[in-house]
């Protein structure tokens, strides 16, 4: 018998004890964890808190859609009742405009009459929408209008004209189309436009580069200094009475006279951001009411 016990390995009471030591630290473990089902509890209490945020972040952007597309709607109604206005004439435009402030006569009909400067044009990065929704890059050509001399109908002040629309592969050939009409006599030219303002600098686009002639918003003063003209030149611009781009001839292309009344207002659809905005709203409350509330 105890020759049997003798037998025995030395150390199998230390293995055999070594399941039961291991089970206990496992369980020492997994008390130590925090349970899944602790943890799943605590992020449904954090949605039941805060799940309404969704939606009510979708109602704000509704709403500041519906303002802005009620404040635009407003600056079109006004805009359009100026466009049915007397036009003024253009030697009488810096005499009027001396009398009544900028604001009072901006988008107003102006017949001008004078000379390009070609040689000092600025292009303006543009987008044009087409037929069907796409969308073209290009610029807006940007002209000093000059006085003819001895002519009391022409303006008697330069101005800065917005003549339209010119395509890329255009623009990146004005320079050179410009130093060859420079040659030539200036033609006289005679046209209808509008009085605007311009357009403000925005931080949502490209800053302006005069030093690189890189120009992404109509700064009125910015580019008048740019071409030589004082700060305050008047700013017109050139509109066509037709009532499609006629692609067939020549740039630049005027703005439609259907069009003036949406000049430098944004693209946005904010009519259309709203009721998306509003429909994702009332669709994420009532997702929510269901799961969280009583409904």
């Amino acid at each position: 018998m105890l020759a049997a016990r003798n037998l025995r390995p030395q150390g199998l009471s230390h293995r055999l004890a070594t399941p039961s030591k291991c089970w206990n630290s496992a369980r020492l473990a997994i008390a130590a964890s925090p349970e899944p089902a602790q943890e799943e509890k605590g992020r449904s209490t954090v949605i039941q808190e805060w799940w309404f945020l969704i939606p009510a972040a979708l109602f704000g952007s509704a709403a500041w859609n519906f303002l802005r597309a009620r404040a635009k709607e407003k600056v079109r109604n006004c805009r359009e009742s100026r466009l049915k206005m007397e036009g003024i004439e253009g030697n009488q435009i810096y005499d009027v405009c001396s009398t009544e402030s900028l604001d009072s006569l901006e988008f107003r009909k102006v017949v001008c009459k004078g000379v390009y400067d070609e040689n000092n044009s600025i292009l303006v990065h543009k987008y044009l929408r087409i037929k069907s929704g796409n969308w073209m890059n290009g610029y807006n050509l940007l002209t000093p209008l000059n006085p003819i001399p001895g002519d009391p109908q022409s303006i008697q002040s330069p101005i800065l004209v917005n003549r339209g629309w010119v395509p890329l592969s255009w623009g990146n050939k004005a320079l050179g189309v410009e130093s060859n009409s420079s040659r030539l006599p200036p033609t006289p030219v005679e046209f209808v436009g509008v009085i605007s303002k311009g357009e403000r600098p925005n931080k949502l686009w490209r800053s302006n580069n005069p030093a690189k002639f890189e120009w992404f918003t109509a700064d009125v003063p910015s580019i008048a200094r740019a071409c030589g003209l004082p700060e305050t030149t008047l700013h017109v611009v050139e509109i066509d009475v037709s009532s499609n781009i006629n692609t067939r001839k020549p740039p630049p292309f005027a703005f439609l006279s259907r069009e003036v009344k949406g000049i430098y207002l944004s693209q946005l659809e904010h009519e259309r951001y709203s009721s998306l905005g509003f429909f994702g709203g009332c669709a994420a409350m009532a997702k929510g009411l269901k799961k969280f509330g009583k409904l």
